[in-house]
């Protein structure tokens, strides 16, 4: 996912039966740095996203041939599509507790990195 700032976020994942597993931690890294780390995977990539189509050329230059990007259909599923990822951990019974809930930061905010500077936190 495009991160801005010449950054992407990014996990990687594999597919088990039934679904997909994340292998890796969430990450915000250049996409030289991405490319680097998709290099070491075995066998072929998917990468998916609007960063995935924003630094093709730099994460496409290791990989060669073992690195595919998804068409831009999938870079901001819609609705139904979430809720059709979720519905067989919904089925399972498995949920999430409301207030456990909570959004997941990788870097701070453009905002507070501006309060920084002028605070002098830097």
């Amino acid at each position: 996912m495009d991160a801005r700032r010449g950054e992407v976020f990014s996990a990687t994942y594999s597919t088990v039966p039934g679904g997909v597993m994340r292998d890796s931690e969430y990450t915000v890294s250049t996409p030289g740095h991405l490319a680097a780390d998709l290099e070491a995977l075995p066998g072929d990539v998917l990468a998916v996203g609007d960063g995935a189509i924003l630094y093709r050329d730099v994460l496409t230059e290791q990989r060669g041939g073992r690195l595919e990007i998804a068409s831009p259909v999938f870079a901001h599923p819609d609705a139904a599509s979430l809720v059709e990822l979720a519905a067989p951990r919904f089925l399972r019974e498995e949920h999430d507790r409301l207030f456990d809930v909570a959004p997941l930061y990788l870097r701070k905010s453009d905002a507070e990195i501006a309060w920084d500077r002028r605070t002098g936190d830097v």
